[in-house]
Parts: structure tokens; sequence; C-alpha cells
């Protein structure tokens, strides 16, 4: 279990978000310098006239997702280094009373196969 801890902490960083009146900062050892996001409406909200900023975030491997309702769709933050799952892992879902456990890595993405050849003939 302790192992699983460092792994996670490995993976995904710690992320730290200030909010003020103008701007999200997201600071995290991995963004150097930290990363200011600015608010598509800034100081108090036109409509209702409060300061209240509303924030929701996934961390992930690869950065930070940003849902905010001073900005108008998603905001992306992306890491300046990542750091990659290590080849025996197995990442595990739970789902209905069933749980699947899944090697990490095992399938290599392919692309699709091309399609098949038509011959047209042209009569004459």
């Amino acid at each position: 279990m302790n192992n699983n801890k460092n792994l996670t902490r490995q993976v995904l960083p710690e992320v730290e978000i200030s909010i003020n009146l103008n701007e999200i900062t997201i600071s995290s050892d991995r963004l150097v310098p930290s990363r200011f996001v600015p608010y598509d409406i800034g100081g108090k909200c036109r409509e209702c006239k409060s300061t209240e900023v509303e924030v929701d975030f996934v961390v992930t491997k690869d950065g930070v997702t940003i849902y905010c309702t001073r900005i108008s769709g998603t905001c992306y933050v992306p890491f300046d280094s990542t750091y990659d799952l290590p080849g025996i892992c197995f990442i595990r879902i739970k789902n209905k009373g069933r749980v699947f456990n899944i090697p990490y890595g095992s399938v290599k993405p392919q692309p699709p196969p091309p399609p098949p050849f038509k011959k047209v003939f042209q009569y004459l």
C-alpha cells in the first residue's frame, strides 16, 4: 500500500491553486515558472455582482484542467515535465461490482486498417 502512495506522488504532482479577483495562479514543482490563467470576466461578476469564484480542477500526469465560472469553457495547463508509469503497473477499474485489472502499456495503439481497394472499370 505504501508503494502505491509513493507511485502516486511520483506520477501525480502536488499542485497549489491560488485564486484572486483577476486570475488563477497554478504552482507546482513541474511548472517553472508558475502559470497565470486570467478570467474572461475579471473583478465582480457583471450579472450577480459577486466576488465569489467556483473552481473545479483535475490533476493528471500531463497537466491540470480547470473548470471555472469566470472562464468560458475549460483551461488546460500542461506540465513542463511528466513522468510515465512504470511498465509493471496495473490499472484497476471498479464498475458495478466488477473489478478489471488492465496492465498498463500492454495494448499498443495501432492505426486503423486501410479501406479496401475498389476497382473501377470504365467501359468505352
